[in-house]
């Protein structure tokens, strides 16, 4: 899951099993090092330089990822999943702060469920004043859903979570949101009718106020797992993440964009 992490799109943050800030330690749950974010940034050649773990204000010795930034990028909110001997305890989202120009300085848990509830995969709207996630609350339609919690202005805190209704959610998993400056809402899915494994759909309003899904379909799409989808802001590039055949590991970062349509 990758975002990006400056006004002009050549900085990205994103969440990498790779040995990280914390060492080699293996995850007993999903047999892999644990998670952190990472940074990398274009050069003059506009090549991706060197990944770097972020300071562990942010990463720790737990689960780390599923960056998402506000508009200034003076605010990232993050997902958090403890593991203690062995027993996983669920995930948290989690916000970190930073002046302009500086590290990330101070690190809390957004309070939105009990500890027996998951949640994660945060996507603050571009006024943040609406937060999307992920959780695993009763009532909801089955496996993970997607939520959101709102708030009347930054000073204030968020409103308790609302599903996002039938339309969105599904019997299946509803994973990693992300909301566009146009209010299109982006997320994955193994439960909507898809190519196979988790596929990436978009969901916008109609008159009625309603949520209407559509299947990206190919080439976003492959019969792997396609997830985590982010735009540039007002432009039809972006990335995702998929475990799609050709990759250099098991899910990996891909670039997309629109080609223009030219008329002679």
């Amino acid at each position: 899951a990758a975002s990006y992490a400056s006004e002009d799109h050549n900085t990205i943050y994103f969440t990498s099993s790779r040995a990280g800030i914390h060492g080699e330690k293996i995850n007993p749950v999903t047999g892999t090092y644990f998670t952190d974010i990472f940074e990398t940034s274009l050069n003059r050649k506009n090549m991706w330089e060197k990944p770097t773990p972020i300071n562990d204000t942010v990463n720790s010795p737990n689960d780390d990822g599923t960056p998402s930034f506000s508009n200034n990028f003076n605010d990232l909110y993050f997902t958090r999943c403890k593991i203690v001997r062995g027993i996983k305890l669920g995930c948290k989202i989690y916000k970190a702060t930073r002046q302009p120009g500086e590290d990330w300085t101070t690190c809390e848990n957004i309070p939105i469920a009990s500890d027996s509830i998951t949640v994660g995969h945060p996507s603050l709207s571009p006024d943040g004043l609406t937060l999307y996630f992920v959780a695993n609350m009763p009532g909801g339609f089955g496996g993970n859903d997607i939520y959101m919690m709102t708030r009347p202005n930054k000073s204030r805190p968020f409103s308790n979570p609302v599903n996002l209704g039938m339309n969105i959610n599904t019997p299946g998993d509803e994973l990693y949101p992300f909301i566009r400056e146009n209010g299109i809402l982006y997320f994955a899915s193994n439960g909507h009718p898809g190519m196979g494994g988790l596929d990436i759909f978009k969901a916008t309003k109609n008159e009625d106020g309603e949520w209407i899904v559509e299947n990206m379909r190919y080439p976003i799409n492959s019969s792997a797992d396609d997830f985590a989808i982010v735009f540039k802001k007002g432009s039809e590039e972006g990335l995702f993440s998929s475990s799609r055949k050709g990759g250099r590991g098991k899910d990996d970062i891909y670039y997309f964009y629109l080609p223009p349509i030219e008329f002679v």
